[in-house]
Parts: C-alpha cells; sequence; structure tokens
C-alpha cells in the first residue's frame, strides 16, 4: 500500500502516464507487422521480360513439335521405301524401281535430313532459351512449367540420341557397313527402332507443348 500511495502521489508531478496503448497504437503496430511479412516485399522483383520470354518459349517449342512431326513424316516415307514390313529386300519399293524419295540407302536422304537438322536445331534453341526462364516464379502462376522444367531435357537426350541412330541406320549402307540383302532383317529392326524413338520423342514434345500454353 505504501508502495501505490507514492505511485499514485508521483504520477501528477512526474508526468507517469498509467494508461494501456491506445487503439491506434496497436492498429499502427499491428500494420508494420504485417508491412514487414508481405510476401510480395519479400520476393525477389518480377522480371518484366518474363511474359516475353515465356512466349517465345511457347512458339519455339511448338514449332519444333511441328517439325518433329513433318521429319517423322519423312522418315516413314524413307522406311517404306526401303524396308516396310516386308521379309526381303526384293519385296521392297527401292528393288522394284518404285521408291518415292530415291535415295535406297546409296544416296544422301536430303528430304529426311534437313527436316532432322531443323528439328534438332530447334530443340538446341528451345533449351538455351529456356535458361533465361524464372522457373520458380513461373511456377508460382502456373505450376506446369515445373514439369517442363524437367522434360526439356528428356527431349534433348532423345533428340540427341535420335540424330546418332539416323546417322548410323542411313549410312549402314552406304558406308559399306552393312548389306541391304544379307542383312536386310537387322537393318529393319534398327529403321523400326529409329522411328519409334522418333515417335516417342513427338509424344513427349507434343506434351511439352501442352504444358507451356
Amino acid at each position: 500500500m505504501p508502495g501505490l500511495a507514492a505511485l499514485l502521489v508521483a504520477t501528477p508531478i512526474w508526468g507517469f502516464a498509467l494508461r494501456p496503448p491506445s487503439t491506434l497504437d496497436l492498429e499502427v503496430v499491428g500494420e508494420r507487422v504485417v508491412v514487414a511479412a508481405t510476401p510480395s516485399e519479400l520476393a525477389p522483383p518480377e522480371d518484366p521480360l518474363q511474359p516475353e520470354k515465356m512466349q517465345w518459349t511457347r512458339g519455339i517449342v511448338l514449332s519444333t513439335a511441328l517439325a518433329m512431326a513433318v521429319t517423322l513424316g519423312i522418315g516413314a516415307v524413307q522406311f517404306a521405301d526401303e524396308y516396310g514390313f516386308h521379309d526381303s529386300y526384293d519385296d521392297t519399293r527401292c528393288a522394284q524401281g518404285t521408291a518415292v524419295l530415291d535415295n535406297c540407302g546409296e544416296d544422301v536422304p536430303w528430304q529426311h535430313a534437313v527436316a532432322a537438322g531443323i528439328t534438332a536445331g530447334g530443340v538446341i534453341f528451345a533449351t538455351l532459351k529456356s535458361f533465361f526462364i524464372d522457373f520458380d516464379g513461373v511456377a508460382r502462376v502456373d505450376s506446369d512449367w515445373r514439369v517442363y522444367e524437367t522434360t526439356r531435357w528428356v527431349v534433348l537426350g532423345m533428340v540427341v540420341a535420335q540424330a546418332i541412330a539416323g546417322v548410323l541406320v542411313s549410312n549402314a549402307v552406304r558406308f559399306g557397313w552393312a548389306d541391304p540383302v544379307d542383312d536386310f532383317d537387322t537393318l529393319q529392326a534398327f529403321a523400326i527402332g529409329h522411328m519409334a524413338l522418333g515417335a516417342a520423342t513427338l509424344g513427349v514434345q507434343i506434351a511439352n507443348s501442352i504444358l507451356v500454353f
């Protein structure tokens, strides 16, 4: 009690204020806490060119998917000319002189080679272009881009494998590595595998096109 009496006496003399913080003070403190914890201030600044980079990536991925489809179509025609699903070389279009592309393992299949080169270049360019994409920032808006961040490498690896297989299969006869008659079954099997890998690569790239749009 003596202590309380002394405090009550000292309050008007020394200007002590025995009151809780006002509502305004609490609001100010609360506002400061909220502002300090605002995610927009804690997050890194957005890249103003991000939408343009995303549009570029969409266009390139879609273009390479179309290029793959054309390449696969030309490859299918070449396969039908040289091998088809025949039992022997004598039954093929090349042996009968009715080939559409008229390459038949002796000349460079320029139609297929040019289309494949454009496709490979497009995939490489798309991969390099994607290095400038802020996948962390984009994924906050569209999580599919996080999937594309991985599948772009899958396509690149498949394209590299496809290119190596294509060079080996298309040059086997011309470089004397195989005989079109004696090694027909082996060459046909490799050609089927090459075409199947191309179809699988196209499927993954179509999926990528869907992911980024």
